[in-house]
């Protein structure tokens, strides 16, 4: 255990109210590096991926100026979705359970985890701005917002889909791949065939697979954890 770890437990046990980090406050580069962690950084593969797949499967033509560049914003976008869901899940979830998660939570402090979602928030809401203005797919912007309401409240009220059962499964496939997919394939003009929207289905229903099997494997070391988060 680091001293870092040992710090936050520390704050727990004596401050339980007090949300900022007890002691030595983090170094710069401990600060980065916790901010990267309540990103789930982990899932960045499979994420890249999954916008991969989308702008792939939508672009037209890479000869269109536009096309390009909303395929770039688009999925920059959907990153920034994402971000928002899983900061503000590490937020939610930090007392549920002793997590190097919730350790990050604590070391940055509430508040820092708070502007950090903030902060993404406002970049999100300009390039999502940006992609319905240019496209006139004003639906982008609803895409977006179901997105982050769905996905913040996956660990609270009054949704709390986060070890709901059945309801976990349909919640991580929209939150975590298929809604940001479609994000990035309404980025592009004209309106999108059925056989796209089928395909970022299947990705987004296997990659929710093999979530579900990690998630299994983990219950018992990381009781009340959940993906979207």
């Amino acid at each position: 255990m680091t001293t870092s770890e040992h710090r936050v437990r520390i704050r727990r046990v004596v401050h339980p109210d007090v949300p900022g980090p007890i002691g030595p406050r983090p170094t710069p580069r401990e600060r980065l590096a916790y901010s990267i962690r309540i990103r789930r950084i982990e899932y960045l593969p499979v994420e890249l991926a999954g916008c991969a797949v989308a702008a792939l499967l939508s672009v037209r033509s890479g000869s269109e100026p536009w096309s390009a560049t909303a395929g770039v914003v688009a999925v920059l976008a959907a990153l920034c979705c994402m971000h928002v869901v899983s900061m503000a899940n590490a937020l939610a979830g930090r007392d549920i359970d002793a997590s190097p998660l919730s350790d990050a939570v604590y070391e940055l402090g509430p508040r820092a985890v708070r502007r950090q979602i903030g902060a993404t928030g406002v970049v999100l809401a300009g390039l999502a701005g940006c992609l319905a203005a240019g496209t006139g797919h004003w639906d982008i912007l609803a895409l977006v917002a179901v997105t982050l309401y769905l996905g913040t409240r996956y660990a609270t009220g009054p949704l709390r889909l986060r070890g709901a059962g059945g309801w976990q499964i349909p919640a991580l496939f929209l939150i975590r791949f298929w809604l940001p997919m479609v994000l990035i394939v309404r980025a592009q003009p004209g309106e999108p065939d059925w056989t796209v929207l089928l395909a970022i289905a299947g990705f987004a229903g296997c990659q929710v697979g093999i979530m579900l099997v990690g998630i299994a494997r983990n219950r018992k070391p990381a009781r009340g954890a959940g993906a979207a988060g």
